[in-house]
Parts: C-alpha cells; sequence; structure tokens
C-alpha cells in the first residue's frame, strides 16, 4: 500500500472521528443543551434517577432548580425559594451561598455534548 493511500485514510478517519460531536466538516458545532431550558429538563431526568421520584418531589416544594452556564458548562442545582438573595456568577464560575441546610444534589452539565462532568452534593 501506498503512504499517499495511508495518509489519505488517516484522514477520512480523524474526519469521522470528529465528525458527530462537531458537525459535518464546514458546519458549527451542535450544542445539545443550548438553553437553560433544556439544561433544566436533562438534570430533573438525572436527578429524579439519582435521588428517586418521592424526594425529587419533597425537595421541589421548597426550593427552585435553577441553571446557571459557566462557559459550556451548565450548573443545575436546587435554592431556597425563601431566601432573598440569588445566586451570582464571578469570573465564569456560579457562586452559591446556601444561608442554612445544604447537602442539596448539584449536576454539571456539559452545553455541548450533553455529558455528565459532576454530580455532587451542597456543603
Amino acid at each position: 500500500m501506498s503512504m499517499r493511500k495511508i495518509i489519505i485514510g488517516l484522514f477520512l478517519v480523524s474526519l469521522t472521528a470528529i465528525t458527530p460531536f462537531y458537525g459535518a466538516v464546514g458546519q458549527e458545532a451542535i450544542e445539545y443543551v443550548p438553553d437553560s431550558k433544556t439544561a433544566l429538563a436533562v438534570a430533573t431526568a438525572i436527578i429524579k434517577t439519582r435521588i428517586g421520584d418521592i424526594k425529587y418531589d419533597q425537595l421541589t416544594k421548597e426550593h427552585d432548580l435553577e441553571a446557571r452556564l459557566d462557559g459550556d458548562v451548565w450548573s443545575c442545582f436546587f435554592y431556597p425559594r425563601n431566601v432573598q438573595a440569588r445566586p451570582v456568577s464571578h469570573d465564569g464560575i456560579t457562586e452559591v451561598t446556601v444561608v442554612a441546610g445544604g447537602a442539596l444534589p448539584v449536576l454539571k452539565i456539559s452545553k455541548i455534548d450533553s455529558k455528565v462532568i459532576a454530580f455532587y452534593y451542597s456543603k
């Protein structure tokens, strides 16, 4: 097999490998989680699976599930309804201060490919 055929073959394989993430060659990247509504829908499904429907329903009685975009990562978290101050972003990082309690689910989702980056409980 000639060196030219090997190089062309490797080039085609590399295009095939990146196409699912960035769309067809020459097209813009597809964002699977483009907005907060989608991020909240994904977060709801994942969090319900992790903690169960009953616990999720209990949480939503006293907390709002919110989504904030930090670069290409959605941070989805529960925030108490009765707290006046809302979460803010500083330098691309969402800062959430919970006055009391804690141990609420936090989910970080990639905007680009919808992968779960982190799942943990707030302190």
